[in-house]
């Protein structure tokens, strides 16, 4: 026999709070272990009655569900969290689901699919509704997209650095320094000049190189040519 999922419930609106408790008194392998009326809540019940599941509304009182679903997962690492939302739209579904939920309803959705929303995350498995998985799905692409391309660029950097560091070090030119009263050179200041085109100044060189974690070999192959 299949153990049984137990629920909590979190959501400010005592109508949702009574649907969900009354779907889950109709489905033999649900359990419901607590219902709260805010985030503070939410937590606290977490922690008192570790839920398999916990079904937390995204605009609740008391820091929201964003603020529940990280102090839950937090203090209950074991409990999934399904978000439910009158809210379909991608930078409210993403705040969710980078604070920790593994699924995503949107309210109005049907006790069928809400069942098989908690069937599914116990198991591991996300779950969107079919409203927002489209936008989601394009909005994570654009995610991964634009990361790459933050990776390719670092790529790119690191190896213009290490072509420098390769042929020794920046090239070197020298600038005098004068004593003004009787004009007579009295040192003279090594300045970094780097290849490439268009041409780029050694501070904005030095500043890749730091942001890379080349910035010391790189001042010290300069102090080197220098």
């Amino acid at each position: 026999m299949a153990a049984t999922i137990r629920v909590l419930i979190a959501d400010d609106e005592p109508s949702v709070r009574e649907a969900l408790a009354d779907l889950i008194a109709t489905e033999p392998s649900l359990e419901l272990v607590g219902m709260a009326e805010d985030a503070g809540q939410a937590a606290e019940l977490a922690v008192a009655h570790r839920p398999d599941i916990a079904i937390v509304d995204v605009k609740m009182p008391g820091g929201g569900g964003p603020r529940a679903t990280r102090d839950i997962r937090r203090t209950s690492p074991r409990t999934k969290v399904i978000a439910l939302s009158a809210y379909g739209d991608r930078g409210t579904v993403l705040e969710m689901l980078r604070a920790g939920a593994s699924a995503y309803l949107v309210k109005g959705s049907s006790a069928d699919e809400i069942l098989v929303a908690i069937h599914r995350t116990t198991l591991g498995q996300g779950s969107l509704s079919a409203e927002i998985t489209g936008e989601v799905i394009d909005e994570l692409a654009g995610q991964l997209e634009r990361q790459e391309q933050a990776a390719e660029a670092q790529r790119r950097q690191v190896q213009r650095i290490r072509e420098v560091l390769q042929e020794g070090g920046p090239a070197v030119v020298f600038q005098s320094i004068f004593n003004l009263t009787n004009d007579d050179v009295v040192g003279r200041e090594a300045l970094s000049r780097f290849p490439g085109h268009p041409a780029r100044t050694p501070d904005l060189w030095f500043a890749d190189a730091a942001a890379v974690g080349l910035r010391v070999e790189l001042e010290i192959a300069a102090v080197r040519a220098a």
